[in-house]
Formats: C-alpha cells, sequence, structure tokens
C-alpha cells in the first residue's frame, strides 16, 4: 500500500511549512470569500467537513481510509484498487486570502509543493475558483521512497484563513491522463458551505 507513507511525510511537511510559512502570508493578506450549493452525484459517497465549511464526494468503490493519529487536519482519505487516491485537508494559516490577494499566497502553495526535491511541474501552476473558493492547481510528477513515481494533482483553495487541500493522486505517474476525467468529476463535487 503505497500510499499511507507518501501522505504521512506530506502531511508532516505541510504543518511544518504552514507554520514556518504563517507569519509571513499574514504580513501579505487581507479579506474573505465563499458561495456554492451541489448534490451528491450517481456512484459517490459525500464526505463532509467535521465543522460544516466545505463537503465533496468519492467514488463509492473507493476505500475510506483512517489517517495516522499524527495527521492533523485530515477531512478524507480514500483510495481505488487502482493507484488513484484522494487526501482532503484543512490547516489554517494565520492570514485571510481571498481572490483580490491570492497572489500573496503563492509562495506557500510553490513551497508546498517543491518542498519535494523530486516534484516535477507537469503544467504550470493555474489560479482557479473550485466550490466557490479561490485558489490554486498543481499538476506535477514525484517520486516516492518505494521508487514508484507517482502524480499529484493538487488544488489549494482559501476560505478565508483556512487553507483546503485536494490532493489527487496517481501511481504510477503516467497513469495520470487516463484517471484525469475521475479526477475532474469528484473535484467538481467539492463546494463550500453556507456558514
Amino acid at each position: 500500500m503505497p500510499f499511507a507513507p507518501r501522505w504521512i511525510a506530506l502531511g508532516a511537511l505541510v504543518a511544518v511549512l504552514l507554520g514556518v510559512s504563517a507569519w509571513a502570508i499574514a504580513m501579505l493578506l487581507g479579506s474573505s470569500s465563499h458561495p456554492a450549493k451541489h448534490a451528491a452525484a450517481t456512484g459517490l459517497t459525500q464526505y463532509r467537513d467535521p465543522s460544516g465549511a466545505f463537503a465533496g464526494s468519492y467514488p463509492s468503490n473507493w476505500r475510506r481510509l483512517a489517517p495516522a493519529s499524527n495527521e492533523s487536519g485530515v477531512v478524507l482519505l480514500a483510495q481505488s484498487s487502482n493507484g488513484a487516491s484522494l487526501l482532503v485537508r484543512k490547516t489554517p494559516i494565520g492570514a485571510t486570502v481571498t481572490l483580490t490577494n491570492l497572489g500573496a499566497a503563492r509562495k506557500l502553495t510553490d513551497s508546498v509543493v517543491f518542498s519535494d526535491k523530486s516534484a516535477k511541474l507537469l503544467n504550470p501552476p493555474q489560479a482557479v475558483t473550485l466550490g466557490g473558493l479561490p485558489g490554486y492547481l498543481y499538476l506535477y510528477t514525484f517520486q516516492d521512497p518505494t521508487g514508484i513515481g507517482g502524480a499529484h494533482a493538487h488544488y489549494f483553495l482559501f476560505d478565508g484563513t483556512t487553507m483546503i487541500t485536494l490532493v489527487f493522486q496517481a501511481m504510477p505517474a503516467n497513469s495520470i491522463v487516463a484517471m484525469a476525467p475521475l479526477f475532474d468529476r469528484i473535484a467538481k463535487t467539492f463546494h463550500a458551505l453556507p456558514g
């Protein structure tokens, strides 16, 4: 099961980077945003943030996994039998990010992705709005400790002072092309809930 070690390492790294970056981002940023509502699609199982900030869906035939005990902020970890998985996490960042100041958050998102020295971008990061929240989408390959190369479609979304990440993982890396339509379908179910 090559997913768990990769997620644990990524989770620990994100926690450290966010702690270091929160002060710098707070110096650069300023306000808040919301919207949107979606119905669960056929063949998908719904997940919901415990605090009610957002929801989405994942394929009903994927196995939901319990995150490691040292993982904080994980809302969902699910995997398929064909090398695909999804990690959804929320992390407080100590500064408010909106569409108008999204560019300032790019230093944080770059630092998370490129903290893995094996990460190689497939495309330049794209500014996106997903489920009513502004953010960035990164597509990149990586090498994991087992030597199997993988690929991520990694969304960084901002809901005020919270960063929400959706990390779609394809193993091996070349399977991301075949998995892209499913990943897109799952991503489109994500939405912020009215608060």
